[in-house]
């Protein structure tokens, strides 16, 4: 369960969106012979993150910046999962984001040229936590960005109403587009890191029909209390 939060967490800071758009980007836990690749589609106010390759098996995510809806889906089991409901109105000024800060520090990424910035969780990820922090590499030259910065709004308000407020930077009022950035989450004495780097942007049409759960899936349900029988696992609708 924590690894799949860790991914839940980490995913949900990749910073992309405009409707029918697709990114993808190369990610690692510290170790870069071991490659998942993120893909990003943006249809409207939906916004569906892919992971694959991970060792714990492929992960998707369904959101819509518009209702604050999160739906995850576990490919592999065939099973979804609302993970808390709906935690936030993700139009709500009470659910924004915090600021990442310039740290006046730059260099040359990907061929770009980049401005570092730092950003720090203000509260914990979940109660075994004690801290997030995340440092952005800001493309200010990267091509076509002018037209990627209104839609940026859109995963801002996604990531605001889940994983929840102050849990993500919000990148929409950042100088340019993050080619790099590196998460690294503190539980106790261990440190977990996870390394971003853009690959690809490119627009295409996004079918809508990626945004529903599969018929055939599953919903997962909580584990019952001890003595009581497992529920029968609900059916997509």
């Amino acid at each position: 369960m924590k690894r799949l939060l860790i991914i839940i967490a980490v995913v949900s800071t990749v910073a992309f969106a405009r409707a029918d758009l697709v990114m993808r980007e190369q990610a690692d836990f510290g170790n870069p012979t071991n490659l998942m690749t993120i893909t990003i589609q943006i249809h409207g106010d939906k916004i569906r993150q892919d992971l694959t390759g991970a060792a714990s098996g492929d992960i998707s995510m369904i959101k819509d910046a518009s209702t604050g809806d999160c739906i995850v889906l576990m490919p592999q089991q065939k099973t979804f999962t609302k993970p808390g409901g709906k935690t936030g109105n993700p139009q709500s000024p009470e659910a924004a984001l915090s600021k990442p800060q310039d740290t006046g520090k730059s260099a040359k990424v990907g061929g770009y040229d980049a401005e570092m910035f730092a950003w720090a969780a203000d509260r914990k990820l979940w109660s075994e936590t004690n801290g997030m922090i995340e440092s952005l590499w800001v493309a200010t030259n990267y091509p076509g960005y002018e037209k990627i910065q209104p839609y940026l709004a859109k995963l801002d308000r996604a990531n605001a109403a889940f994983p929840g407020k102050a849990m993500q930077p919000e990148i929409s009022t950042l100088p340019g587009m993050v080619v790099r950035s590196e998460v690294t989450l503190k539980m106790g004495e261990l440190l977990q890191t996870v390394n971003y780097t853009l690959v690809s942007t490119k627009e295409e049409p996004v079918n809508p029909s990626i945004f529903e759960v599969p018929g055939d899936y599953k919903e997962l349900t909580p584990s019952p209390p001890p003595g009581q029988p497992a529920p029968t696992p609900a059916p997509a609708k």
